[in-house]
């Protein structure tokens, strides 16, 4: 069931990316930002508010520094690969506690199309 929800969600953020950077309107935006939102709760299985909330300042200085030798050594090649793949942003959660959210490369891209377009 969660496996239909990410495919459906993929699918329409794809479609919904490809329309607001052909024709940009207000429709095509909400669609976008409608389907990132929606694909990053599920796949940070964050609460709705925290992710909605994340401030425009903490995405434009998203983790995506490389990793320290001496922690990389600790990990496997799969862990090390799946570090460089994600970008890492602190939000504030409950009780004002910072909370790391993974953001997926295309993911990324479309919260970029969409600071772009605002």
């Amino acid at each position: 069931d969660v496996q239909c929800l990410h495919q459906f969600l993929e699918k329409t953020a794809y479609t919904a990316f490809h329309k607001l950077k052909e024709t940009p309107s207000h429709q095509n935006y909400a669609e976008l930002a409608k389907a990132t939102l929606a694909r990053i709760i599920v796949f940070n299985r964050r609460r709705t508010g925290e992710v909605s909330k994340m401030p425009l300042k903490g995405f434009n200085e998203r983790d995506g520094t490389s990793l320290h030798d001496d922690v990389a050594m600790g990990l496997s090649k799969f862990e090390q690969k799946l570090c460089s793949h994600f970008s890492r942003v602190e939000i504030r959660g409950k009780r004002g506690r910072k909370v790391a959210v993974l953001l997926s490369p295309d993911m990324v891209d479309a919260l970029t199309l969409l600071v772009s377009k605002r």
